[in-house]
């Protein structure tokens, strides 16, 4: 039986594309986060979008998980 050192040998997973992987898993969440938070206050896009100082199309990016849109 394989233990997990062996699996991320035999398919190339270092600890850097572990990180990264992480990373991106963390942006999709907090994106998700984003869309449930400004649903439950019953907000518009471009009401968060004018409130956070960007356009609206860029909320609608980054709540569909556009990870080049997500830095603010």
């Amino acid at each position: 039986m394989k233990n997990l050192a062996d699996f991320k040998r035999e398919f190339g997973i270092t600890e850097t594309r572990a990180d990264e992987a992480r990373r991106r898993t963390q942006e999709y969440v907090e994106a998700y986060n984003l869309r449930e938070a400004r649903k439950a206050s019953r907000m518009t896009q471009v009401q968060v979008a004018k409130a956070i100082g960007v356009s609206q199309n860029r909320v609608s990016r980054i709540e569909n998980g556009d990870l080049g849109a997500m830095s603010v």
